[in-house]
């Protein structure tokens, strides 16, 4: 994806993030200075203030609170007596963005201005960008840095491989570590334990270069574009069949028909926003909707990492969703049931009604293979098919929770309160069924259980003092 070419830059009303690339082809430190002036400094609980006041979120997809996810990493940080880390998502796995290379190659310094920031409010100990493979994006940065002694003291820049995963914040904070770039498998929160094991504040570039927007401007200042409810600037990323592809920055709740106007682009048969885990939006509403998470969201769609693909007239549909699933099966990690076996069994039905070898069969295949994959592979079980240290939705709670295996096995007589940490269970088959591994350990009264794959009743969750060894 780095050997595409940088899109243009646009705007609708006031620039801020894109401020001078009109002018300049790429905005050096002299320049920058000029037109956001100085690189700022604050404290933490100033930073962190500001950016509750205006609900600035992250603009990498998930739209996690920036403030809330500071305090995180300070309370971490202070708790375990460290010095946090700051880790900027320039990878841009997905292929529909490219609003975080446009920043790193033409207004570099906006993004490390704004990590530049947050470090020094943190008192961090290294700021650490990831980037793909290519070396543009790199060679900008080091270039960037050169000018700046205080950010050439503590930057460092990791390329990670071009995948689309790569961009996962897990999968990011592995490259960092030396481990290859997958999600871990399991739940960690970078701000509990990042980079080097230390508490690590993630962002991706966009959110950063708001920080710093929003320290130039204050809260006034960043507040008067945008909604009431979501204040402030977005950069969309505009593809697909417009005639005009480009990185269009623009004011929140503006309709995406103006959009779509400035890119040249009409949506015959639809939108595709938020990217390759968005939702479609038909042609006939896809104009009037709203530029946000609430309008979006309304209409069905959703924002994401604000990207906008256009269907032209001459694009089938059917042929795009086909491809995403292929893209998407060719990009999966294999780390759980869906992704493992799921998407490309989905990936094949779609493929064959797209071209018209399977007919309505192979588009019941499709719904049935989504349904059977979502209902069977939940929960904590579905992270590994091949090993026996993961929970499985065969031990069931009172509250009907698929974590611990705390009270009952479906498919076996027995059961006891709590087993021991030795006890596993581990799915074996996509059809849900198991093998339980315990130690041979003294058991409690046998009780048989209800018949595999039937919940069993109120009456079956008896409690029972713990085993020997639990």
């Amino acid at each position: 994806m780095n050997d595409l070419p940088v899109p243009e830059a646009m705007r609708i009303g006031r620039a801020r993030l894109t401020a001078g690339l009109d002018r300049y082809a790429s905005i050096d430190l002299p320049t920058h200075q000029e037109i956001f002036g100085p690189m700022r400094r604050m404290t933490a609980r100033q930073l962190v203030e500001m950016a509750e006041s205006v609900d600035l979120r992250g603009r990498g997809g998930a739209a996690f609170p920036v403030g809330r996810k500071m305090r995180a990493v300070m309370q971490t940080a202070a708790s375990r007596k460290l010095r946090p880390v700051v880790l900027v998502n320039g990878t841009e796995g997905e292929p529909g963005s490219a609003k975080d290379k446009m920043l790193l190659l033409r207004s570099p310094y906006l993004v490390l201005g704004g990590a530049l920031l947050t470090a020094r409010a943190l008192s961090a100990r290294e700021i650490v960008i990831g980037v793909t493979g290519g070396g543009r994006v790199a060679k900008s940065i080091v270039a960037a840095a050169k000018a700046e002694p205080d950010l050439r003291k503590i930057l460092r820049i990791v390329e990670v491989p071009d995948r689309f995963v790569s961009g996962e914040g897990g999968a990011l904070v592995n490259a960092v570590n030396g481990k290859v770039a997958l999600p871990p498998g399991r739940k960690r929160r970078a701000s509990d334990m990042g980079v080097d094991q230390l508490p690590t504040y993630l962002s991706n570039a966009e959110t950063f270069a708001q920080l710093a927007v929003l320290a130039m401007l204050g809260t006034e200042g960043y507040a008067s574009d945008g909604t009431a409810e979501e204040p402030g600037t977005m950069l969309l990323t505009v593809g697909g069949s417009a005639g005009r592809p480009a990185v269009v920055e623009v004011p929140i709740g503006v309709p995406l028909g103006n959009v779509l106007d400035i890119c040249e682009a009409t949506a015959h048969k639809g939108v595709l926003v938020g990217g390759y885990h968005g939702m479609w939006l038909p042609a006939e509403i896809a104009d009037e909707v709203p530029v946000s998470r609430a309008g979006l969201d309304a209409a069905g769609g959703a924002l994401g990492a604000g990207i906008v693909l256009p269907l032209g007239a001459g694009t089938c549909p059917l042929g795009e969703v086909a491809r995403i699933v292929r893209y998407l099966a060719k990009e999966s990690s294999g780390q759980c049931g869906p992704c493992k076996l799921g998407l490309p069994g989905i990936a094949r039905s779609m493929s064959a009604l797209a071209d018209g070898s399977g007919g309505m069969d192979a588009l019941d295949a499709a719904r049935r293979a989504v349904t059977r994959r979502a209902s069977r592979w939940t929960g904590h079980g579905a992270r590994d098919t091949g090993s026996a240290g993961v929970w499985c939705r065969n031990w069931s709670s009172s509250t009907t929770r698929a974590t611990r295996c705390s009270w009952i096995c479906r498919c076996h007589s027995g059961w006891r309160r709590r087993p021991s940490k030795r006890w596993r269970c581990a799915p074996l088959w996509p059809s849900g069924s198991a093998r339980c591994h315990r130690p041979k350990l003294p058991r409690a009264p046998a009780r048989r259980c209800p018949a595999p794959g039937r919940a069993p009743s109120s009456s079956s969750f008896l409690r029972e003092s713990s085993p020997p060894g639990s």
